[in-house]
């Protein structure tokens, strides 16, 4: 008999795609992704609850061979305004009680923080539970306001550092889960792991180097459009190149509206107070293709999120090659040299002499060996996906064994 797993989730972006049948190949957050693929080829049986916050349910018309209809068994929906918050919640139990009572599931896997409200009942249960948070911002309001008042105006994901469960798993994107959990957690009564994300490495043979004539030269920015990956620090700096005769474009790959379209349209008023608009390109979401051509052709890729710089993004523009100019932070600093495989920047200003150095043309041979460099440094420093993933199932598995010993 093949073991069950219930996923609690939301739909998170990328594989909410796949769902819909938009597309078939894993993008957006393939740490999500990508271990269900594989336990789903390894013989589990996958089941999902999927919440959602939007007016509709989440289309499901899944396209892969790997994700049936049939394995989604509740869309249930969560109200974010009080009292009706209550209310969802209570439903929300009431499906996953149902759901336990009725199949004999193995694990029970919460993705993110609201769906790890039914860990009592699925422990009291007998049935193994892990957590999973993709990276927190507690860390910043605790480091602002302190333990205490962050404990209490953020409990939910507070929480998942605090109660029993099988294992957490959090996310290493520099947001610093470790030091919340040094911090709030309870050491003894789960396994804590805080782990980077893996990459699919790249052969060279298949990437194609495409010129992008239509962009002239650029600079890239890869992120979905949001308040704090500081899209508007990048538009900041085209337009000092332009005050200073340096007419460089900027092309924004992302898609621009997974957290509501607010900022985009405050990128549009800049881009026309700064009178930038025919430098500066949207093109949405991109292949991964598409983002290692466009990292390959670029002056220079750009990350200058205020937190959380150590992304899938990231890992991708080291193993793509990409010149990289990276917010400083004590995080980076593990991944990048300055000055050998990439820059560490603190102003925008500091950006802003990199592109002009590259523009003058003078140090070609310097910037191309920074190149290679962060390749080198990806091969040591990244694990690939696949045995990233593996870690991932093999601590599921072993939480189903460690259950079945009690």
């Amino acid at each position: 008999m093949s073991k069950k797993i219930l996923y609690l989730t939301p739909a998170w972006y990328g594989f909410k795609e796949i769902m819909s049948g938009e597309q078939t190949e894993i993008t957006g957050l393939p740490s999500f992704s990508l271990p269900i693929k594989e336990l789903i080829a390894r013989g589990y049986e996958v089941d999902f609850v999927i919440i959602y916050t939007e007016q509709k349910p989440p289309k499901l018309e899944p396209k892969v061979s790997w994700l049936k209809k049939s394995s989604f068994k509740a869309f249930c929906y969560y109200d974010l305004k009080m009292p009706n918050k209550l209310l969802s919640l209570y439903r929300y139990r009431k499906v996953v009680k149902n759901l336990i009572n009725s199949v004999d599931y193995d694990f029970v896997y919460a993705h993110g923080s609201s769906p790890a409200v039914v860990r009592g009942m699925v422990n009291s249960k007998g049935i193994a539970f892990g957590q999973r948070l993709y990276g927190t911002f507690l860390w910043d309001k605790i480091s602002k306001h302190g333990k205490y008042r962050t404990f209490l105006k953020h409990i939910v994901e507070a929480l998942a550092f605090r109660t029993e469960k099988s294992f957490l798993l959090v996310t290493n994107d520099g947001s610093r889960g470790d030091l919340v959990f040094d911090s709030i957690g309870s050491k003894g009564k789960f396994s804590f792991n805080y782990w980077v994300n893996g990459v699919e490495r790249v052969n060279e043979k298949e990437i194609v180097d495409e010129q992008h004539e239509q962009y002239g030269d650029f600079i890239f920015y890869c992120s979905r459009i949001d308040e704090w990956k500081r899209q508007d620090r990048a538009l900041a700096i085209i337009y000092k190149l332009k005050k200073a005769g340096k007419f460089v474009n900027l092309v924004l790959a992302g898609p621009v509206d997974t957290m509501g379209t607010s900022y985009y349209e405050s990128l549009l008023q800049k881009i026309k107070e700064l009178d930038i608009a025919e430098q500066v390109f949207f093109t949405g979401s991109l292949s991964k293709k598409e983002m290692h051509s466009f990292n390959r052709a670029a002056l220079a890729s750009l990350s200058l999120y205020d937190v959380c710089n150590l992304t899938n993004v990231f890992h991708e523009m080291m193993a793509t090659g990409a010149l990289i100019i990276a917010k400083n932070d004590e995080v980076l600093s593990n991944y990048i040299v300055n000055g050998e495989n990439g820059f560490l920047v603190n102003c925008n200003d500091s950006v802003v002499e990199i592109i002009v150095d590259i523009l003058d043309g003078k140090r070609q041979k310097y910037y191309d060996s920074i190149r290679h460099n962060v390749q080198v440094s990806s091969s040591q420093l990244t694990k690939s996906w696949s045995t990233r993933i593996d870690d991932e199932v093999t601590l599921i598995e072993n939480s189903i064994l460690d259950k079945r010993h009690c």
